[in-house]
């Protein structure tokens, strides 16, 4: 496919898309496979395997991304394929963009850690693979950043709008809070002793002070079935 002929797709995803179009995405959506895999590869020939998980971006998060961003064209988009690591420090991440621009060809860095999007932290790497070249999102967060994604996420669950920075002023204030509070934490070197079940989705406390499990309990008080 042509870049005119892709974007022209992406414009029938946000618009009005029919079972020709989603198979068409699909087909196109599986050419980020193979350079996912082999940026995978990379980053666990670097020693950073056990924690490297990769995704190829769903269909309908990829229309919703398309919806919401109204300007952007599918050709853009820069996160069809991706993966995540995970480190302990703020300085690991550091560390591991300086390797990942050694090893793999970096388009550009999103340092999302003291300018936070809705909360969110982390540092997201594009890098180039493969030929024709294809974009690959690398996601480095600290083990308090994934904290705050998952919960975000939990919340997500119950209002969608909290993903993407809207939801009740209560949930997005702690929220807010929250991420400001574990920021706190990565910069003194300290990790919260939080964690998730994988199985109830559910958060684990550990002897937490109030001032970090508040704002966790006013967002799981507003997701908690009814």
């Amino acid at each position: 496919m042509s870049r005119r002929q892709i974007d022209q797709l992406g414009a029938r995803l946000r618009d009005n898309p029919q079972a020709e179009d989603i198979s068409t995405f699909e087909e196109y959506r599986a050419l980020f496979l193979p350079p996912l895999n082999n940026v995978a590869q990379t980053l666990v020939d670097l020693g950073l395997g056990s924690t490297v998980t990769r995704r190829i971006k769903r269909t309908e998060s990829a229309i919703a991304k398309l919806r919401r961003q109204k300007t952007l064209k599918l050709s853009q988009m820069q996160d069809l394929g991706g993966c995540r690591l995970l480190v302990d420090k703020l300085a690991q991440q550091d560390i591991v963009c300086n390797l990942i621009g050694l090893h793999l060809t970096v388009r550009s860095i999103h340092d999302r850690r003291q300018t936070p999007s809705s909360g969110y932290r982390a540092v997201h790497v594009i890098v180039r693979e493969g030929e024709p070249a294809r974009y690959v999102e690398i996601q480095i967060r600290t083990k308090n950043q994934q904290l705050w994604a998952q919960i975000s996420e939990l919340a997500s669950l119950k209002d969608g709008k909290v993903k993407y920075g809207g939801g009740s002023a209560d949930t997005r204030r702690s929220l807010d809070q929250l991420s400001q509070k574990l920021w706190d934490m990565d910069q003194a070197g300290l990790t919260a002793p939080v964690d998730i079940d994988d199985d109830t989705m559910s958060l684990r406390h550990y002897n937490l002070g109030s001032d970090l499990r508040r704002p966790i309990d006013v967002v799981l008080a507003r997701i908690r079935p009814e």
